[in-house]
């Protein structure tokens, strides 16, 4: 079965997915599960007779899901100027390393009609510094 969501709420959901290392579809049936009311469940239990499933966390409170606390990106350590330090690892995938999205951005650069901060917006939520470093890496490789 299949249910129609928002872009953003997709994007959302992929990208908390991705930080709980669970899929979408495990992620969005927990949390539509749990924010069905006991009612509900009473009625599809007793016109279905479908087992309703437990509630998978304490984050649920009369019906309704709060939001989990947020799990904590990976992340790995790189050397600067002899010291180390922790960098958060993107839950997004490299820019460049898409055709379609790295045909789209050489198209942005080359117009000059957008600023990076809205190339990675539109590119699917990128920081204009990650846009800054790919377009400094294409002009390099005279792909700009």
């Amino acid at each position: 079965m299949k249910i129609d969501i928002s872009p953003d709420v997709h994007k959302a959901l992929s990208i908390m997915a991705n930080l709980q290392g669970r899929t979408i579809k495990d992620l969005a049936d927990e949390i539509l599960s749990s924010a069905i009311g006991c009612e509900v469940w009473d009625l599809v239990q007793k016109y279905e007779g479908v087992k309703v499933p437990k509630a998978k966390s304490a984050n649920v409170q009369s019906g309704y899901v709060t939001q989990p606390p947020p799990k904590e990106v990976e992340s790995h350590i790189t050397t600067v100027g002899g010291r180390k330090e922790k960098r958060r690892k993107s839950p997004l995938p490299p820019l460049l390393d898409d055709p379609s999205r790295k045909s789209e951005l050489v198209r942005m650069a080359k117009s000059e009609s957008m600023t990076q901060a809205e190339m990675g917006e539109a590119l699917g939520g990128y920081d204009k510094g990650v846009v800054s470093r790919a377009i400094q890496k294409l002009k390099e490789a005279g792909e700009i």
